[in-house]
């Protein structure tokens, strides 16, 4: 799929996420070490509890597209945008459900297919936080679409950050109250400039 509206640079992707988080990192923090906790606290309490490692993930991870995707727009993001995919908490389930099925699926074959399908799906939870009312097949088709001619830029968005992240262990992980955040937003940003470029009349699902 070529690209219809200009080539961005992760320089650019960064330098914007920067610029949004100017003033937010707190509160963006404290919303990245709250779903870290949603995501570990089932299973630190009790292996009984680990049924949630399956109910939780998705809600959360809608939640956390939805503050960091109205962040990276200049629109006000609150900690309660967190807790809005309870509010679609079927569809964001089986959109989760589903996506981890492919993923394994496909890893379970090989290390890269499984690295490509999770690439491919990158932007499912970040589709649904704007179009919550979409199928939870129809958004993984859509993000495949999207990803076509962007999966290496995406892998290498993420690779960028190895450095960094290094940096966060020697810090004995307190770098990643800072690291976490600027993540989120940087591929709230990409998201952003993917749907831009993204023409949905090329495709056969709409």
């Amino acid at each position: 799929m070529e690209r219809s509206q200009g080539y961005f640079t992760r320089e650019e992707l960064k330098s914007s996420a920067k610029a949004s988080l100017c003033n937010h990192w707190c509160s963006s923090t404290i919303v990245c070490i709250i779903a870290i906790t949603l995501y570990t606290a089932p299973g630190l309490i009790s292996e009984k509890t680990n049924v949630f490692f399956l109910l939780i993930p998705g809600p959360i991870s809608f939640g956390l597209s939805l503050y960091f995707l109205r962040l990276s727009r200049n629109e006000r993001a609150k900690i309660t945008h967190l807790f809005q995919g309870f509010r679609h908490f079927r569809r964001t389930l089986a959109t989760y459900l589903l996506c981890m099925l492919f993923i394994l699926l496909w890893g379970s074959i090989l290390i890269i297919p499984g690295i490509i399908v999770s690439i491919s799906y990158s932007q499912v939870f970040f589709i649904l936080a704007d179009n919550p009312e979409i199928p939870s097949t129809e958004v993984m088709e859509i993000s495949k679409n999207m990803m076509q001619g962007y999966k290496w830029d995406y892998f290498l968005l993420q690779l960028s950050f190895l450095a960094w992240g290094i940096c966060c262990i020697l810090t004995l992980g307190i770098g990643f109250f800072w690291l976490i955040p600027y993540i989120k937003t940087t591929n709230a940003n990409f998201y952003l400039k993917v749907k831009a470029n993204y023409n949905p009349v090329n495709f056969q699902i709409f």
